[in-house]
């Protein structure tokens, strides 16, 4: 969708919107929505603003801006300085889970959403590899010692020398 516009600057860090707004935002304009990535306790979404709200955000190229879709195409037409991108985030209720009404909702206005891995799982992808990497090594190198410890190193020992 806005992928033209990821090398003109960064995105200010998110700002955190109520979780009533978020889900006022996917009722009335889905289309602004660009993803949503849930993680527990805590939901980044991508958005795309007219440029005068007031929220911090990135604008987007007008050769980029020409390929969103219509709705979005006709809100900048309306206004004066075009359309920016802003990151947000919401803390959804219960914290504890996901409410399927909310999925379903995000389904049928074709909001692009995903889970994030947990804590758990994205510790265990930093160490794996190393982990993987010194098995390997270890299981290369245990053949290349000569056996020295093991006494049977060039044979057996020469009867009255070392």
């Amino acid at each position: 969708t806005v992928r033209g516009s990821r090398s003109a600057a960064r995105l200010p860090p998110p700002q955190e919107m109520a979780y009533s707004e978020f889900i006022k935002q996917v009722d009335q304009e889905p289309h602004a929505l660009l993803r949503v990535v849930m993680s527990n306790g805590r939901w980044d979404f991508l958005t795309v603003l007219p440029a005068e709200h007031p929220a911090p955000g990135r604008p987007i190229p007008a050769e980029v801006a020409a390929k969103l879709p219509p709705k979005l195409a006709a809100a900048a037409a309306r206004s004066e300085g075009g359309l920016k991108e802003a990151r947000f985030f919401t803390r959804p209720y219960p914290a504890t889970g996901v409410d399927p009404s909310v999925l379903t909702m995000l389904r049928e206005r074709d909001v692009l959403f995903r889970a994030r891995g947990t804590e758990a799982a994205t510790a265990l992808r930093a160490v794996a590899f190393p982990i993987a990497y010194i098995a390997l090594m270890l299981y290369l190198f245990r053949g290349m010692g000569g056996k020295g410890a093991a006494g049977t190193a060039g044979g057996p020992p020469k009867p009255g020398g070392p």
